[in-house]
């Protein structure tokens, strides 16, 4: 068993994977693969590669496969690998190898888990992704025309999984080496938070979300870069794409350029200029890895360079000059990490991208989820990352004061009014001054914050220009996509919108206070005010403890409610009828966000319940095969667009404030909170929280009923505790009452005999929060069974309810016949996910019985038509005890539905006790939805 320290504490991790991220990482970075070499490539883990390793098509059978796995903590890079034997056939000509990758084994296949075709659509049908230096598809192909080195443009991402198979029939390749370089595309190092409690399973889950966060912050998204001692130049989006070398040429003579062109599956056709003094010439060839050589002329003195067009992907291996006598007198340094520093090209700032694999955008919304998790994990008074995050949005900020919801990293142009980005949002816009004011509140950064202010105040003025009288935002079709619609057009008071527009007029406020801004203080805090009753006046409903969606949809909307609690926008006693609610919901990003908000209040058991309710733990589970990061959505996707390392649904940074109780209170921790937060679930804690002023070093457990706890205040700060209600309180041995004023020092503390009722969950489950509890279920047919009650409201009962053996139709005499179920939602929902449980009873033929083997799942919109949602042709039944689970996730959000409808056209195997009995049966359903 290895051992790796990642966070301060030991774990076990499995041999053949590295955690990348416990060390301070080489520019090159080969991973310890696993691999099976086999016609089928079925994989096993306990094989390990030993190169050199031969891949062969014979002419009449099938391509050899060779499967590697990168490890659990891969973190995307170029792919870099030598060939050392090169068999060609007569016929097809020379082999080409197909290298795929993907996430999880599921989505391995020949063009690995997603292409340039299932892209990110709400973007726009033409929108060009700005991955690049880096290919939009999962998977490349080289012709092997010759022996030594290739390397690929930037991966996507993540890519645990690596499939490499020939193409060419009658074709051999030797393969002598497969190394993913790191070449600057996440954060290295070790990070200077931890956290460990009593149940392990959250201290592995704060590991994997910094890990998250570290994969997502790149150093930069400059247009070149080196890999495998070549050059890769790029052109960048919204930026120039030229390269010019710093000095001048040493002499006349003659400029060299050895390159080739990767067999883009895409662009079959490559393209460059090389530049010398004033004049350019284009360079164009077939991609086919073919190694040429371009000469130009040069003269003494003269500037030269390289252009590149989008996606064009020149491999660029030399560049020299030779001057007239034939005398080498200047060469590229490309094979070492400083050979770059003498060029002139395109570079950006630090930044947090919303994912690691795919679009590779700053979104400024979902930067506030994340930005805590990194504050948490690494110095937030020396945070490159984040501070030039928060510099993009401000720098992508019309004059109107309209922020770009997801700018391109590298834009050189601040967009003009009327030009809204790639995803127009005013709900994205408003994020900015939240994500700000978060940022000084724990890096203590004034000077970046004070530059920025005057774009607060502009977007303020933007955000008020379109609000009615009582603050309310009035939505414009032009900028109405959100985060929970991602089409133009919805125009409705939505209380999200509404709670976040309080938020960013509290921050605002709060801003104007520290740079001694009265005027807009008071001017915001008022705004803030009449937002407040204006909110509860259109949405609270009383009587049934939540605020509705919107003004046209009544119904509880989960987003909004968590979003109240985890801006504390509610009131105590709100936020104790909201809580019973916030159980579920498909989009982890708002389910990261009830269980944020719930810990806002001190609901720590019930903050914690609603992490258990998503697939934070399945990530443990040693049967994901997935990479170990918090993903998009949290929806543990095994194939497609979705991004497999999201920062927004990590959740260290809930832990470490809502369990660990650190929570800074003035910029730069200059005061900060000390709240522990002992409950049924944590009994103990300790960590590590970086400040600008020092490390805060912390402990706390309970023992014998009472609250046990040392922490510390680094030099310059002042700190307060918060402690359960108790008898005494001892500060180093002597009793006191005074808990704030804490200065620089140590402390131990002891809460004795602390009160029972503060260990005990104050929510209670009066509130309906089963969003599959209120499901009106109706059926083509239906079977009474004589005994055990087989009844349509046996679906929505609990699993343990006595005699309930759930739902079943009427018999048929085989396989072939329809039947079909319908669900009522009641309105028109997002609908997330739909779970089905199979019969499982004694009489069921080996543990499962009734279950379809072929249906689809449709809904049903306003105008009362039915479209398909998912279909299933072999549908494999789950096992008993274990649900089969419909995912409704696109990449434009969830269908929105009035009813669902599971009709079969094939019907499953029958009981044992009727084996002649074809019916269709489950025992029990669930919907997760949201709504609309």
């Amino acid at each position: 068993m290895t051992e790796s320290f990642f966070g301060g504490r030991p774990y076990a991790i499995k041999p053949g994977i590295l955690l990348a991220a416990a060390f301070a990482v080489t520019m090159v970075l080969a991973h310890p693969c696993s691999a099976a070499l086999r016609e089928n490539f079925s994989f096993a883990s306990d094989d390990s590669v030993k190169y050199p390793i031969s891949l062969s098509y014979p002419a009449d059978g099938k391509s050899q496969v060779l499967r590697l796995d990168l490890g659990e903590s891969s973190f995307g890079g170029y792919a870099v690998f030598d060939v050392s034997a090169v068999k060609s056939s007569p016929e097809k000509g020379s082999p080409i190898l197909r290298v795929a990758y993907a996430n999880h084994p599921d989505g391995l296949g020949e063009k690995g888990c997603f292409s340039r075709e299932t892209s990110a659509r709400y973007l726009g049908p033409t929108f060009d992704i700005p991955a690049l230096p880096g290919n939009i598809n999962r998977h490349e192909i080289y012709r092997i025309c010759r022996t030594g080195r290739f390397v690929a443009p930037l991966i996507q991402g993540q890519e645990r999984y690596v499939r490499l198979q020939l193409d060419t029939p009658g074709t051999e390749v030797t393969i002598s080496s497969f190394k993913i370089e790191n070449a600057k595309v996440f954060r290295d190092g070790k990070p200077e938070g931890s956290f460990e409690c009593s149940d392990p399973r959250l201290d592995r889950l704060w590991q994997i979300s910094v890990w998250t966060c570290q994969i997502a912050a790149f150093p930069n998204h400059d247009a070149w870069k080196c890999a495998g001692g070549r050059l890769l130049p790029r052109k960048l989006e919204a930026a120039a794409g030229e390269g010019w070398h710093r000095a001048a040429a040493p002499c006349d003579g003659t400029l060299r350029i050895e390159y080739e062109f990767d067999a883009n599956p895409h662009f079959p056709q490559g393209r460059f200029y090389v530049l010398v003094g004033d004049r350019r010439t284009e360079v164009v060839q077939t991609s086919t890895n073919e190694v040429k050589t371009v000469s130009v002329p040069i003269r003494k003195d003269e500037r030269f360079g390289l252009a590149v067009e989008k996606e064009s992907w020149p491999v660029v291996w030399k560049m020299s000059i030779q001057g007239d006598d034939g005398v080498t007198r200047w060469q590229s340094r490309f094979d070492v990490a400083d050979g770059l520093d003498e060029w002139d090209f395109p570079r950006t700032l630090p930044y947090v991208a919303d994912g690691a694999k795919r679009d590779r955008l700053i979104w400024s919304g979902d930067l506030w989820w994340a930005e805590r998790n990194i504050f948490y994990s690494f110095n937030p008074g020396n945070e490159p990352y984040m501070r030039g995050s928060v510099k993009m949005l401000g720098f992508n900020q019309t004059p109107a004061g309209y922020v770009h919801a997801s700018p391109y990293a590298e834009r050189a142009v601040p967009p003009v009014d009327g030009e809204y980005g790639p995803f127009p949002s005013d709900e994205f816009a408003a994020w900015f001054v939240p994500v700000l004011r978060d940022y000084y509140l724990y890096s203590g950064d004034a000077a970046t914050t004070r530059a920025l202010y005057p774009n607060v105040l502009k977007l303020m003025d933007y955000l008020a220009a379109h609000s009615a009288e009582d603050g309310t935002f009035v939505q414009r079709g032009e900028t109405s996509k959100h985060a929970c619609n991602l089409n133009l057009g919805d125009t409705s008071h939505r209380a999200y919108m509404d709670i976040l527009l309080w938020k960013c007029c509290k921050d605002a406020a709060t801003l104007a206070a520290d740079f001694g801004d009265n005027a807009a203080r008071v001017r915001f805090e008022k705004w803030a005010e009449r937002l407040s009753a204006a909110i509860r006046s259109r949405f609270w409903i009383g009587k049934d403890g939540f605020f509705a969606l919107s003004d046209k949809n009544r119904g509880f909307g989960f987003e909004a409610n968590a979003l109240a609690l985890a801006t504390r926008f509610a009131t105590r006693d709100e936020a104790l009828r909201i809580a019973p609610y916030l159980i579920h919901t498909g989009h982890g990003k708002f389910q990261a966000l009830a269980a944020r908000g719930l810990m806002e209040y001190g609901f720590t058991d019930r903050g914690l319940k609603a992490i258990a309710a998503h697939n934070w733990f399945k990530l443990l589970d040693p049967a994901w095969k997935g990479a170990l990061t918090t993903t998009e959505c949290m929806g543990l996707m095994r194939k497609g667009w979705g991004d497999e390392s999201h920062p927004d649904t990590a959740i260290a940074g809930i832990l470490s404030a809502g369990i660990l109780g650190i929570v800074p209170t003035a910029p730069g921790y200059a005061k900060f909170e000390f709240c522990p937060h002992p409950c049924g679930g944590v009994t103990q804690a300790s960590g590590k929280v970086p400040t600008p002023h020092g490390e805060i070093t912390v402990a706390w457990r309970m023992e014998d009923g009472n609250l046990v706890a040392k922490f510390n205040v680094p030099k310059g700060g002042m700190a307060t505790a918060v402690l359960p209600p108790c008898e005494e309180v001892t500060v180093n041995g002597k009793t006191t009452n005074a808990l704030d004023a804490f200065g620089t020092g140590e402390y131990a503390i002891v809460a004795k005999k602390v009160k029972p009722a503060a260990l005990i969950d104050p929510v209670t489950d009066d509130a309906n929060g089963d969003e599959g509890g209120a499901l009106r279920i109706s059926a083509s047919s239906s079977h009474e069974a004589p005994t055990g009650g087989w009844t349509i409201k046996n679906l929505t009962k609990p699993m343990n309810a006595p005699v309930a053996k759930g739902w079943s139709s009427k018999s048929h005499g085989s396989a072939k016949a329809e039947e079909w179920l319908m669900i009522d939602l009641g309105a028109v929902k997002s609908v997330e996910k739909l779970e089905l449980w199979a019969r499982d009873d004694r009489d069921s033929r080996n543990g499962i019985a009734g279950f379809p083997r072929a249906f689809v799942v449709e809904g049903m919109d306003n105008a009362g038509a039915w479209r398909v949602l998912k279909s299933y042709s072999n549908a494999v039944p789950p096992k008993p005890g274990e649900s089969f689970v419909v995912d409704f996730y696109t990449v434009i959000g969830h269908p929105k539905v009035k009813s669902l409808r599971i009709r079969a056209t094939e019907l499953g195997t029958p009981a044992a006790d009727e084996p002649d009995a074809w019916r269709l049966q489950f025992k029990r359903i669930a919907v997760a939805t949201s709504g609309s």
